[in-house]
């Protein structure tokens, strides 16, 4: 997206949801109260850079080059960065991300955009005001840029990186969702954006099943499967939350790399009535048993 239409992103960002299952929504009010009476409550930290602290000694994180609450201190950081992503600490669904490339005194988006370091600290200012809650830290992470292993270019277009998440119900792996860089998403695998997707089951393999809504990839197995999930179940050791998300990809020397993690992952896009209702009583059933 362009400079103007990043900004106009993030005057109100959770006002457009792509579809809400009432079913699920309810779900999660549940599992909040659940978690309390249970005292299953966990050690969720509700920051980017904060997760990447609590995992890093046991996968594959990507590097924090920079962090900063006060965007006019990236001034002097990106003229010495060749590669990189900028986003927030605090947001989600792929707000306020930018996959950038120097080019000179400029810098070249993923989607062809070239931005100037001006516009670059204007955009971390409008990232700055955004509020997702007041136990937010929020702040702008400057990170290492993330190349996708060759096993994705089946399913993507262009030099993206694949975005896969893993959604489990105490520990174990529900599902999961492939997204990945379309030409109409600008090379970012963000659903919003227009990347194409699949859902694939806890063997790996994408389905065409009636409790999701008919999907780009319906056939096939994820690539690099078992990689990605044995760095995903790792990850989950680290918080007791029964109902979480992990999102990661592989990148081109084969390793998983994990992105961040979700306790309330917005998953209500993927889902028909139907499967809100299966995964309804598949999760509540087993809280209620603990």
């Amino acid at each position: 997206m362009s400079h103007e239409e990043f900004l106009e992103s993030l005057k109100d960002p959770f006002s457009k949801v792509s579809r809400k299952i009432r079913i699920i929504k309810s779900l999660k009010r549940k599992i909040s109260t659940l978690n309390a009476r249970y005292m299953r409550s966990g050690d969720y930290i509700q920051s980017k850079n904060g997760f990447k602290n609590k995992v890093k000694d046991v996968v594959l994180v990507p590097k924090t080059l920079f962090f900063t609450t006060k965007p006019s201190e990236l001034a002097p950081i990106l003229p010495k960065l060749d590669e990189f992503v900028m986003k927030p600490n605090h947001l989600s669904r792929g707000l306020g991300v930018r996959v950038l490339k120097r080019d000179g005194s400029k810098y070249i988006d993923l989607n062809g955009d070239i931005l100037t370091i001006d516009e670059l600290i204007e955009e971390a200012e409008a990232i700055m005001k955004v509020r997702r809650g007041m136990d937010c830290n929020r702040g702008v992470m400057i990170e290492e840029c993330i190349h996708s292993h060759e096993d994705f270019q089946e399913f993507m277009c262009g030099t993206g990186v694949a975005d896969i998440r893993m959604v489990f119900f105490d520990k174990e792996l529900i599902f999961g969702i492939g997204r990945f860089p379309s030409e109409e998403s600008g090379g970012y695998g963000n659903i919003r954006r227009g990347a194409k997707w699949g859902v694939f089951n806890e063997y790996g393999d994408f389905v065409n099943d009636p409790k999701f809504l008919k999907a780009d990839i319906q056939e096939g197995t994820l690539p690099l499967f078992a990689i990605m999930l044995q760095a995903s179940q790792k990850a989950i050791q680290e918080y007791q939350f029964p109902f979480q998300s992990i999102d990661l990809t592989v990148n081109d020397k084969g390793e998983a790399v994990v992105i961040e993690s979700e306790k309330s992952p917005q998953i209500e896009a993927y889902f028909t009535k139907e499967g809100g209702a299966w995964l309804y009583k598949k999760i509540l059933m087993g809280l209620t048993r603990k």
